[in-house]
């Protein structure tokens, strides 16, 4: 036998039937598993069955197909090694020139796949290694050029077997782990490109977004409007995620994946309009998150103002008619209503940091005061200290009834953080001030935090406690006549 040999054996037939046809039509002889062989055969292409090339028949209901020494000889033998080319003529091997191969699902653990294509991707430099479909037209093509492949193409073939490989194996892994081990020693990860982005952070920056392999959630669905952008995912993801911590109708306004404003409402447009006049002036050009379906009414508002992104479970027809005549304006639907438990990471030049995600608000409260906060401002405070774990450090949210009225988000300086927040509150003028209140989401290392509250009409205060100067802070709020509890959980953001 002189012609060159292609070995197939591929569960996804996406354009094996134009390669197979190319290779026949270029004088190669095609050897195949059973399957592919029998669906080749039926487009009318001859093949000769692995078992019969190999000499041993597919047992164990199909385990063993292409496990045998003639085969493995045939693809891994060096054809410039005298000795090598000496024991398979010795042993009438024949020399495989092309694997084409891809694999089960992994509930099925392929085996045998997997080796030939390691094994052909070891020996690129005599066999072509193909474990992608897209890589089949370029083949074709230099095949009918009659040109041979170039070595630097073959090698780069044989990487991407390699990384398939063990893509293959990390999802094997995860589904036998079942998250047993949280942090194991060896971690591997299997991630797929959803797409590339116009660019990152900045336009000089290029970057693509993946999502877990094994994932089966699609979190944005782009409905309308231009490609979502590397910042647009951290605010989306920032926004949606704070206003699935509640039950009631809310709205997030979102800038740089800080929350500019944020309130609740018994509906998504008195919700907007609060969020909004939380801080009109950096809303402009934000990411608009809800946890309810938008409707006519609240979409005529967001029409009314620049925007970057809405995201939100649904849109009405109508509400969707009037939002895409905003050529530039992005709509995303997100259904979901959790969020992965698995750890979040962040990479450092070659180190990644993971850890588990923030999925708590508190777990119990500690009035540290003399004065205890109303009923109503208790649930002002949690309302405030959940907004605050979406703020980054140092964070300070000025909040009464269900709606920011000053956040000051990522300062290095506490009562800096706080200053911001009173800034942005007295552009409101807000006359009643019963039910004012401030979380923050760390503790206070010196009392002035809390002074300066009480000169602008905090009523209640929620910090997680720790400090060393704690009693000098609740022995302030008593003098004040202020109320505060300790949480015993920080959110620090960064």
């Amino acid at each position: 036998m002189n012609k060159k040999i292609a070995l197939l054996s591929v569960s996804d037939k996406t354009g094996i039937v134009a390669l197979a046809k190319a290779l026949v039509k270029n004088d190669w002889q095609i050897v195949a598993t059973s399957q592919t062989a029998d669906f080749l055969r039926q487009q009318g292409i001859a093949t000769i069955p692995v078992s019969e090339f190999g000499g041993f028949p597919e047992i164990l209901d199909g385990r063993v197909k292409t496990l045998q020494p003639k085969i493995f000889a045939g693809i891994l033998a060096d054809r410039k090694n005298p000795q090598h080319c000496r024991q398979m003529k010795k042993m009438k091997i024949i020399p495989i020139d092309l694997v084409a191969v891809n694999f089960y699902q992994p509930e099925k653990i392929d085996i045998g796949g997997v080796a030939l294509l390691r094994a052909a991707a070891k020996n690129y430099p005599n066999v072509i290694a193909l474990s992608d479909p897209l890589d089949y037209p370029r083949v074709i093509q230099q095949l009918e050029s009659k040109q041979d492949l170039s070595l630097a193409w073959r090698r780069q073939l044989a990487a991407r077997v390699f990384a398939r490989t063990a893509y293959y194996d990390t999802l094997i892994a995860n589904q036998l782990n079942n998250q047993v081990e949280l942090y194991p020693d060896k971690l591997t990860l299997a991630l797929k490109k959803i797409s590339p982005l116009r660019y990152g952070e900045n336009p000089h920056q290029s970057a693509a977004i993946y999502q877990a392999a094994d994932s089966a959630n699609n979190y944005f669905q782009l409905i309308s409007g231009k490609e979502l952008s590397f910042n647009n995912y951290l605010d989306l993801f920032s926004g949606y995620q704070l206003v699935q911590e509640f039950s009631q109708p809310a709205c997030a306004i979102i800038k740089h994946t800080n929350p500019c404003g944020v309130a609740l409402a018994k509906n998504p447009v008195l919700a907007y309009r609060l969020a909004l006049a939380s801080d009109r002036q950096s809303a402009f050009g934000g990411v608009v998150s809800f946890n309810r379906p938008i409707d006519e009414k609240t979409a005529g508002e967001l029409a009314k103002m620049f925007i970057e992104c809405i995201i939100a479970p649904g849109y009405t027809p109508a509400a969707r008619a009037i939002l895409t005549r905003k050529k530039n304006l992005r709509l995303i639907i997100c259904r979901a209503k959790k969020f992965p438990k698995s750890p979040e990471l962040r990479s450092i030049f070659d180190y990644i940091l993971l850890e588990e995600r923030d999925n708590k608000i508190w777990d119990r409260i500690k009035i540290v005061t003399k004065k205890s906060p109303t009923t109503t401002q208790l649930k002002n405070l949690k309302f405030a200290f959940t907004v605050c774990k979406y703020v980054k450090s140092n964070a300070i949210v000025l909040a009464t009834n269900y709606q920011t009225v000053g956040i000051g988000a990522g300062q290095m300086s506490r009562i800096d953080a706080l200053k911001i927040a009173a800034k942005k509150m007295a552009r409101l003028k807000i006359k009643k001030k019963d039910s004012l209140v401030l979380a923050s989401d760390g503790f206070f290392p010196f009392p002035d935090v809390v002074r300066l509250a009480g000169k602008i009409g905090v009523k209640a205060i929620v910090e997680p406690g720790g400090s060393i100067r704690d009693k000098e802070s609740i022995v302030a709020a008593d003098r004040l006549g202020l109320s505060m509890i300790f949480t015993g959980i920080r959110h620090f953001r960064h």
